[in-house]
Protein backbone atom coordinates (compact mmCIF):
# COMPACT_ATOMS: atom_id res chain seq x y z
CA UNK A 1 0.00 0.00 0.00
CA UNK A 2 1.39 3.50 -1.18
CA UNK A 3 1.90 6.30 1.64
CA UNK A 4 -0.34 9.46 0.32
CA UNK A 5 3.21 11.10 -0.34
CA UNK A 6 3.73 8.47 -2.72
CA UNK A 7 0.20 8.27 -4.64
CA UNK A 8 0.01 12.19 -4.81
CA UNK A 9 3.88 11.71 -6.51
CA UNK A 10 2.64 9.31 -8.77
CA UNK A 11 -0.60 11.52 -9.57
CA UNK A 12 1.68 14.52 -9.96
CA UNK A 13 4.26 12.07 -12.59
CA UNK A 14 1.53 10.63 -14.01
CA UNK A 15 -0.68 13.74 -15.07
CA UNK A 16 2.83 15.37 -16.47
CA UNK A 17 3.09 12.42 -18.76
CA UNK A 18 -0.52 12.88 -20.37
CA UNK A 19 0.10 16.53 -20.63
CA UNK A 20 3.33 15.91 -22.07
CA UNK A 21 1.72 13.37 -24.61
CA UNK A 22 -0.42 15.86 -25.66
CA UNK A 23 2.19 18.10 -26.10
CA UNK A 24 3.84 15.51 -28.59
CA UNK A 25 0.31 14.82 -30.24
CA UNK A 26 -0.29 19.08 -31.27
CA UNK A 27 3.70 18.86 -32.19
CA UNK A 28 2.42 16.22 -34.59
CA UNK A 29 -0.65 17.84 -35.88
CA UNK A 30 0.98 21.51 -36.25
CA UNK A 31 -0.93 22.43 -39.89
CA UNK A 32 -4.68 21.15 -38.29
CA UNK A 33 -4.14 22.89 -34.90
CA UNK A 34 -3.70 25.81 -36.99
CA UNK A 35 -6.52 25.44 -39.57
CA UNK A 36 -8.65 24.40 -37.09
CA UNK A 37 -8.38 27.62 -34.70
CA UNK A 38 -6.75 30.07 -36.81
CA UNK A 39 -4.53 31.36 -33.74
CA UNK A 40 -2.37 29.03 -32.86
CA UNK A 41 0.15 26.31 -34.11
CA UNK A 42 0.65 22.99 -32.73
CA UNK A 43 3.96 23.79 -32.38
CA UNK A 44 3.28 26.41 -29.79
CA UNK A 45 0.84 24.75 -28.03
CA UNK A 46 3.58 21.59 -27.84
CA UNK A 47 5.15 24.70 -25.78
CA UNK A 48 2.58 25.85 -23.51
CA UNK A 49 1.92 21.80 -22.97
CA UNK A 50 5.29 20.81 -22.06
CA UNK A 51 5.49 24.26 -19.44
CA UNK A 52 2.70 22.76 -17.74
CA UNK A 53 4.14 19.25 -17.58
CA UNK A 54 7.75 20.80 -16.07
CA UNK A 55 5.24 22.86 -13.71
CA UNK A 56 3.65 19.76 -12.68
CA UNK A 57 6.98 18.04 -11.95
CA UNK A 58 8.68 21.00 -9.96
CA UNK A 59 5.43 21.99 -8.08
CA UNK A 60 5.87 18.27 -6.68
CA UNK A 61 8.77 18.55 -5.80
CA UNK A 62 8.48 21.94 -3.93
CA UNK A 63 6.15 20.44 -2.24
CA UNK A 64 8.91 16.82 -1.47
CA UNK A 65 11.30 20.07 -0.20
CA UNK A 66 9.24 22.01 1.93
CA UNK A 67 7.99 18.63 3.84
CA UNK A 68 11.45 17.50 4.16
CA UNK A 69 12.56 20.82 5.66
CA UNK A 70 9.67 20.84 8.21
CA UNK A 71 11.34 17.21 9.26
CA UNK A 72 14.90 18.21 9.35
CA UNK A 73 16.55 19.28 12.55
CA UNK A 74 16.90 23.04 13.00
CA UNK A 75 19.54 24.54 11.27
CA UNK A 76 18.94 22.46 8.32
CA UNK A 77 17.28 23.18 5.04
CA UNK A 78 16.74 26.85 6.43
CA UNK A 79 14.79 29.46 4.16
Amino acid sequence: CLSASARRARLYFGAALAVYVLAKVAELNDHAFLATNGLLTGHTLKHLLATLAAWLIVVRLIQLTRAGAEDSPPGRFSS
